[in-house]
C-alpha cells in the first residue's frame, strides 16, 4: 500500500505531497493520502485547507492526520473522488480526542460502496465536529456527517449529506452516539430507491441527544428515522423536519415513489409540505395491511402517495410545515 502525506500548509497540487501524488485527478489504488501528516496533530496544531482528488478503488483519504487530540484543529480541506468503488474519504481524521476540532469539509465521490465520513472514525472527549458537505452520486454509499462513532462529550457539527442513487445510507452525525453525544442540525437528501436517511445515528444510547434535521427524499421508496431506530431511556430526541414531494412512479400496487416515516412524534416533529402540496387537499388513510401506520395522499384520487407514517393514525394541521428550503 501506498503512502502520500502533505505538509503543515495548505497543499492545493499534486506535488505539495511526499512522495508526489500522479496528476489531478490523481488515477491510484490500495493507497494512503493525507493532507497534514500520517501521525499526529497535537497541542495547538492546525491543520492546512488541503486538496485531494483521485480516480481509483480501495483507497484511504485524510483530510488531515490519523489522530488529532489536545486542541488541535483540522482544516477546511477538499476530498474529491471522481470515479471509483471501495473508497473511505474522511475530512478530518481516523480519531479525534480530547478538545480537537473539525474542519468544514467538502467530500465528494462518484461510484459505488464508497463511504464518506466528514469528521473522524471516532470522535471523543470533548471534540467537535465542523460542519461538512458530503455527497456522493452511485450506489451502496455510506455517509455520516460527524463519524461513525461518538463517544464521552462530543459534538457533531451542523452537515449536509446528499445522495444520487440507490441503496445509500445517510447518516446526520454517526452511526451509533453514546454517552453525552450530541448531534448537530444536519440536512439529509436522498434521491433514488431504498435510500435510509438516520438525522442524527442507527443506535442512540445513554444520555446522548438528537439535533433538529431535515430529511428530504424522492425518486422511489425510501426509509426515514428523524433520531435513530435504537433508542435508550435516557436519550433526548431532536425536532425533525420529514419532507414529502409530489411524484408518482406507477406499479401493479399503486404508486412506488413514497417515504416510509419510522420515528414521527406528534407535537415535536412536523412533516413539510414542498412545493405543490397543500393541507387542505391532503387525503390521509388507514393503512390496509397496517393499521397502526397512516398513508397520506397529495389529494383524495389516491395515486400520489406521499408518505407512510408508522405507529400514527391520525395528524392535525398542526403536524405539517410548507417548507422550501
Amino acid at each position: 500500500m501506498d503512502t502520500y502525506v502533505g505538509t503543515r500548509g495548505n497543499d492545493r497540487k499534486p506535488q505539495d505531497f511526499t512522495p508526489p501524488l500522479p496528476p489531478f485527478p490523481s488515477a491510484i489504488s490500495n493507497s494512503m493520502v493525507y493532507g497534514d501528516t500520517d501521525g499526529e496533530l497535537n497541542d495547538n496544531q492546525r491543520g492546512g485547507n488541503d486538496r485531494i482528488e483521485i480516480v481509483g478503488n480501495d483507497n484511504r483519504l485524510f483530510g488531515d492526520a490519523e489522530i488529532m487530540r489536545d486542541k488541535a484543529r483540522g482544516g477546511d480541506d477538499m476530498l474529491t473522488l471522481l470515479t471509483g468503488n471501495s473508497n473511505i474519504l474522511i475530512g478530518d481524521a481516523v480519531f479525534m480526542l480530547g478538545n480537537a476540532r473539525g474542519g468544514n469539509d467538502k467530500l465528494t465521490a462518484i461510484g459505488n460502496d464508497n463511504g464518506l465520513i466528514g469528521d473522524a472514525v471516532a470522535m471523543s472527549g470533548n471534540a467537535r465536529g465542523g460542519n461538512d458537505k458530503l455527497t456522493t452520486t452511485g450506489n451502496d454509499n455510506g455517509l455520516a456527517g460527524d463519524a461513525r462513532n461518538m463517544l464521552s462529550n462530543a459534538r457533531g457539527g451542523n452537515d449536509k449529506l446528499t445522495a444520487t442513487g440507490n441503496n445509500n445510507f445517510l447518516y446526520g452525525d454517526a452511526a451509533v452516539m453514546r454517552d453525552n453525544a450530541r448531534g448537530a442540525n444536519d440536512k439529509l437528501i436522498a434521491t433514488g430507491n431504498n435510500n435510509s436517511l438516520y438525522g442524527d445515528a442507527t443506535d442512540m444510547y445513554d444520555n446522548a441527544i438528537g439535533g433538529d434535521d431535515i430529511l428530504i427524499a424522492s425518486g422511489g421508496v425510501n426509509t426515514m428515522w428523524g433520531d435513530a431506530e435504537l433508542l435508550g431511556t435516557g436519550v433526548i430526541t431532536g425536532r425533525d423536519i420529514f419532507v414529502v414531494q409530489k411524484g408518482v412512479i406507477p406499479c401493479l400496487s399503486g404508486d412506488m415513489d413514497y417515504n416510509i416515516i419510522k420515528d414521527f412524534r406528534p407535537g415535536e416533529d412536523r412533516i413539510g409540505l414542498s412545493f405543490g402540496l397543500f393541507f387542505h387537499k391532503l387525503y390521509f388513510g388507514v393503512d390496509h395491511c397496517n393499521h397502526t401506520t397512516l398513508n397520506i395522499f397529495s389529494d383524495s384520487t389516491q395515486t400520489d402517495l406521499l408518505a407512510k407514517v408508522e405507529n400514527v393514525t391520525a395528524l392535525t394541521r398542526n403536524d405539517f410545515v410548507y417548507f422550501f428550503g
